[in-house]
């Protein structure tokens, strides 16, 4: 959703793969859970040339919110969420008990 999630993410997976250069995911973000039109359309436009979009919204009532309109428009591709209720990925990244881009990657799934 916003861009400390999306930075922290982006950092945990470069580190994972050693460096920006060599990891094939692009982390942006949509600046909170309300998902303008146009933000839709070029994911949608993304997808639609093939390039898998994950969403990681935060785990809360917003965030699944966000999920549902994503889905609901065709502009992601999978999904992944922070097991807790409430939590998101740069919480996560702050607490630094766990491999961020590691956790990510086992909670992605199909849309």
């Amino acid at each position: 959703e916003g861009a400390f999630n999306s930075i922290s993410l982006q950092q945990a997976l470069n580190k994972s793969y050693g460096g920006m250069l060599k990891n094939p995911f692009k982390c942006i973000a949509t600046s909170g859970s309300g998902l303008s039109d146009h933000q839709a359309e070029k994911l949608k436009d993304i997808t639609d040339l093939g390039y898998k979009v994950i969403a990681a919204p935060d785990n809360d009532e917003a965030g699944l919110k966000m999920l549902d309109k994503l889905r609901n428009k065709n502009c992601c591709t999978h999904y992944a969420l922070v097991d807790e209720d409430g939590k998101d990925w740069n919480d996560l990244l702050k607490a630094d008990d766990v491999n961020l881009s590691e956790y990510f990657l086992k909670r992605v799934r199909q849309s």
